[in-house]
């Protein structure tokens, strides 16, 4: 691990209910492992797509819940049809 002068320190404030999400997500490392692990993650996947000439477009509050929506009732819909038939 880096000496602590090799770091930059930030103060980041974030609303709670990330906050509590990141707490789960770091639950076997630590917030800052967590915090770098994902910003390291999104950084490469921007790098990736600008190679392969993917545009990011920045979606509405409307569209995001749209797409959370589709998501969620495609999972429902996958998880019925693998639910094992009980009736015998």
């Amino acid at each position: 691990m880096a000496k602590q002068d090799e770091w930059t320190r930030i103060t980041l404030r974030i609303p709670p209910e990330l906050h509590e999400k990141l707490t789960e997500a770091a639950r076997t490392s630590s917030m800052n492992a967590e915090i770098i692990r994902r910003l390291e993650y999104t950084i490469e996947v921007d790098r990736q797509n600008q190679e392969i000439g993917v545009e990011y477009e920045e979606r509405t509050p409307e569209e995001e819940e749209a797409i959370k929506r589709i998501i969620h009732a495609s999972i429902n819909s996958i998880a019925g049809v693998l639910k094992p038939n009980r009736r015998r």
